[in-house]
């Protein structure tokens, strides 16, 4: 199975698209957690939530800890290349909830592909520099939840949004063989 992620960052100021920037991504992180749902035999896996404390998941429903794939996407300012080893935004400015859009499946090409999207309404001048998709882990014994990052990219040059424009963010996921 191939799995191919790519971030879309689009600028739209009064119903009209002023920048989008399309940019490849290999997340090993993201990867590993899709290996772990769609693939793996395990039912657990550990991941390191935004605390930094890891937390040992159950990758099923059932009793423990329980993981959301796919919560909201986060933006930042922060604008340190990703690391492998990152686990939070390293400034972390807002998070909105995410739609999927255009679920398909392509039988001719053995592809299945989706949009994870997430819209934020830009009230003051910002350059944006981060983006990144949070899950969701859930304590079932004490009801806490857990915020972890499923992956994090950054783009260099940032993207600057003009007070009263809205930020569109989506991750296109295409899973093929």
């Amino acid at each position: 199975m191939q799995a191919n992620i790519k971030l879309i960052v689009e600028v739209i100021k009064d119903d009209i698209i002023i920048k989008k920037i399309e940019k490849d991504l290999i997340m090993k992180q993201a990867l590993k957690m899709i290996y772990n749902i769609l693939i793996s035999k395990s039912e657990y896996s550990y991941y390191k939530a935004e605390d930094g404390n890891d937390y040992l998941v159950l990758m099923s429903i059932g009793e423990g800890y329980e993981a959301k794939l796919l919560r909201n996407i986060a933006i930042g300012t922060g604008g340190t290349a990703p690391s492998f080893n990152d686990y939070k935004l390293e400034n972390k400015i807002a998070e909105s909830g995410i739609t999927i859009q255009n679920y398909t499946e392509d039988v001719t090409n053995n592809q299945i592909y989706f949009d994870v999207v997430a819209n934020f309404n830009i009230t003051s001048d910002i350059t944006v520099y981060e983006f990144g998709i949070h899950g969701q882990i859930n304590d079932s014994y004490t009801g806490d939840l857990y915020n972890f990052l499923v992956c994090r990219d950054v783009i260099s040059e940032g993207v600057f949004i003009p007070a009263g424009s809205t930020l569109r963010v989506t991750y296109r996921i295409t899973l093929s063989q």
